[in-house]
This record gives C-alpha cells, sequence and structure tokens, in this order.
C-alpha cells in the first residue's frame, strides 16, 4: 500500500512538472474548426513595412523590416539599417528557407535557427489545430509539432490572432503578440524569448 502511494506521487508530481502555466487549469476540448488563419501577411498586394528593434545578447541592431508574400506559401522577409544597409535577407517557401544574405555579426548556426523559427513562425498562414482550450476572453488553438507545441490565442469578441506561444512539453519558450489590430493588419508585434535574450519589436510605419 505504501510503495503504491508513493509511486502514485512520483507520478503527480510528473504529471505537475510537465503541465503548462498556460492552459493551467483548462480543459482540451476538440477544435471547432479545421483550419487556423493567420491573416497579416497573407495579401500578396501588400508590402508590410515595419520600423524593426532587434536586441539579442545586448547588441542592438534597428531599421527597416519589410515582409512580402511573393507567392502562395512563400515570403521574402528583408531587414536593412534605416540608410538601406542589408542586415538580413530571407526567403520561405513551404519548408524551404533560402538565407539572400545576411551580415557577419547575425551569421551564427544557433541564431540563423532561431530567426527562421521565429519568422516562419510570424509568416505562416494555415495551421490545423488539434485542440482547443477555452476561457472567456479567449480561445487557445493547440498545434502539435515534432518537438514543438504551438498555441494560438483568438479573441472571442473580436475573432483576431493576439498571440502566438511556441512551447516544449512542459514549459514556453517564445511568443509573438500582435496588437492595434487594423483591417488584418497587426500595427505593432513583438517577438520574445523567455530563455534566451532575444527581442524583435515591429511597429508598422
Amino acid at each position: 500500500m505504501l510503495q503504491r502511494f508513493v509511486i502514485s506521487c512520483v507520478l503527480l508530481g510528473v504529471l505537475q512538472s510537465c503541465s503548462l502555466a498556460l492552459t493551467k487549469g483548462l480543459t482540451a476540448q476538440p477544435p471547432s474548426i479545421v483550419t487556423l488563419q493567420n491573416p497579416y501577411f497573407a495579401d500578396q498586394a501588400i508590402d508590410y513595412v515595419y520600423k524593426a528593434q532587434l536586441q539579442v545578447y545586448g547588441n542592438y541592431f534597428g531599421g527597416i523590416l519589410v515582409i512580402k508574400k511573393i507567392a502562395p506559401q512563400q515570403h521574402r522577409v528583408v531587414f536593412t539599417t534605416e540608410m538601406g544597409k542589408s542586415l538580413f535577407d530571407f526567403e520561405f517557401r513551404q519548408e524551404e528557407f533560402k538565407i539572400h544574405y545576411i551580415i557577419e555579426e547575425l551569421d551564427r548556426k544557433l541564431l540563423l535557427n532561431i530567426l527562421e523559427n521565429d519568422f516562419r513562425l510570424l509568416t505562416s498562414e494555415r495551421q490545423r489545430p488539434d485542440a482547443v482550450y477555452q476561457t472567456p476572453e479567449s480561445n487557445l488553438y493547440k498545434v502539435d509539432g515534432p518537438k514543438r507545441w504551438r498555441f494560438y490565442e483568438v479573441d472571442n469578441n473580436s475573432a483576431q490572432l493576439k498571440r502566438i506561444v511556441q512551447t516544449s512539453a512542459h514549459k514556453e519558450k517564445m511568443a509573438i503578440e500582435f496588437s492595434e489590430i487594423s483591417e488584418d493588419h497587426a500595427k505593432k508585434i513583438k517577438i520574445a524569448h523567455f530563455n534566451l535574450k532575444l527581442t524583435i519589436d515591429l511597429y508598422a510605419l
């Protein structure tokens, strides 16, 4: 009996330690939608232009970021100084990632992997949710991945996508917050990592 009690306590502790603060106290339900839309960079006719601030491990890079949908499931992301000097130039096409240019200071494998993940998550338009967690204010749609989970927070009143949170099985890793939203255009975007000193702030021009 004592052995069974100890095993039960250990299992409970493991389950609690693996639970996400994001969904604590919430119950997963089958999603009511088949496809979840991220509309913010979906219009091929628009050049999405932002004043950008990138801070990584005490280093600061400022300038202009342009995101352009150039074909279905294909985006170009270009970051330049305000004087026009290129800092990086990326292209995303489905699962492909192409680096057209990147300055030496940012050309680090770990950082490139992070930037690829961040901007792919930012520009990916369609997701198939596996579950939904409901709160009075919003719905959290969970999308399973091979190594990471993604949660898309949709406001109940406006039906706008307000936040994307990427997690491991037990910890939140990074978040993208959308604000000042008008006609499927997020005028302010913040990308923040919780376990790295890396933030990206975007302000629409």
